[in-house]
């Protein structure tokens, strides 16, 4: 039985390979997109600041904010202070603060970083500190994604290893685990075959890429509801958490490409750390319960 399971999950990597090409294409033309408007497009003068209120006028034309107004909001504060600090500079407080530190919109973020590298200079090629600005922004970039990526903490309860307890939990989990692989199998194969059919620019008006994505989340949802009901025996506990981990995993990154058309590159992100997460990670986290499924 284990040997099946890691079979069949070991062939997405195959299956996926077919698909990550065209996806590939499609989110860098949708990253472009909304990229090209703080790199490319024709803005005014940089050294420009018609209105004083600390953004040029390459700077209002990305922002979309008023070029002769100090305060296109009316809040009380400069749009210029407002990004610095943070806020929108379009939105009246308090609800306009920027990119909270739990999940940055990562798209907007590098468009942000780029339009400022270029404006003061740093990203011109010629400019002695070119390599360190764009290493730092390729940090800044790796750092948010992982935040993007990041899990929650589950906690379950942990019994003594006695036989009584190591059979209760081995009954269950051989009720769990090949329901859970079957499952997990038939959704990212879905997956993959919908990321080959969907016209992403328009993805949020597609009423199967909506469901699928509110019916995985849900389905992850409750495995790891079931899994965190179960008293382990200390001797399984770090298997049980890699196992919960990964199906956390999963949900976060599926949450995270269903917004692609807000942020391709988290998106782009996204799809990897999926196509990881069951070709790799659940097949060696369901690996480690060989001799339960025996």
């Amino acid at each position: 039985m284990i040997n099946k399971i890691k079979i069949s999950l070991a062939c997405l990597a195959v299956i996926a390979s077919f698909s990550v090409y065209k996806l590939s294409l499609s989110l860098h033309s949708l990253a472009l997109r909304d990229l090209r408007a703080a790199i490319t497009t024709p803005l005014a003068p940089a050294e420009n600041d018609f209105d004083h209120d600390g953004l040029n006028n390459a700077q209002e034309d990305y922002w979309n904010t008023d070029l002769n107004n100090p305060d296109t909001d009316n809040d009380g504060f400069k749009d210029g202070e407002e990004v610095a600090s943070g806020h929108d500079p379009r939105i009246a407080g308090p609800d306009d603060v920027l990119d909270s530190d739990r999940h940055p919109n990562l798209t907007q973020r590098l468009g942000s970083l780029l339009l400022s590298g270029f404006s003061e200079g740093s990203l011109q090629s010629d400019n002695p500190k070119f390599e360190q600005s764009l290493n730092a922004i390729t940090d800044d970039a790796v750092f948010k994604s992982m935040i993007n990526s990041s899990i929650p903490i589950v906690e379950f309860e942990k019994v003594s290893n006695t036989t009584q307890n190591e059979e209760a939990y081995k009954l269950l989990m051989r009720t769990f685990l090949p329901g859970m692989a079957d499952r997990n199998l038939k959704n990212i194969t879905q997956f993959i075959t919908l990321t080959s059919e969907i016209d992403f620019g328009h993805a949020s008006e597609n009423p199967k890429f909506n469901q699928f994505f509110q019916s995985e989340v849900n389905d992850l949802d409750n495995q790891v509801l079931q899994l965190s009901q179960m008293k382990v025996p200390t001797k399984w506990a770090s298997a049980h958490q890699i196992l919960i981990d990964s199906i956390l995993s999963a949900k976060v990154n599926y949450s995270s490409f269903k917004k692609i058309e807000s942020d391709p590159v988290q998106a782009s992100v996204a799809f990897n750390n999926l196509i990881e997460v069951f070709a790799q990670k659940m097949p060696t986290a369901i690996a480690a319960f060989s001799s339960l499924l025996k």
